[in-house]
């Protein structure tokens, strides 16, 4: 691999340029920051789907407030996969 600065010629691995200092950002670490936010959305949506489900179903709505808790309990287990 190349540092995209000075062009040197180092490790993979590397997370800085041993010869100009360059922080070097690799795709993998930019998806796996995308995936960390798109986790704590998925967390927050998927608990706001639940509870709103739940009083949906307390005020006798029950095919959507079970549709709602449903999704909302299966958004938050796919954001605790994620992170």
């Amino acid at each position: 691999m190349k540092c995209p600065k000075c062009g040197k010629t180092i490790k993979a691995t590397q997370r800085s340029c041993k010869y100009c200092g360059t922080k070097l950002v690799r795709k993998s670490d930019k998806m796996a920051s995308k995936m960390t936010m798109n986790a704590g959305v998925s967390l927050v949506a998927g608990g706001l789907l639940a509870f709103l489900g739940l009083i949906m179903l307390l005020y006798g709505m029950y095919v959507m407030g079970g549709i709602s808790f449903v999704l909302g309990i299966l958004l938050v287990l796919v954001g605790k996969k994620m992170s």
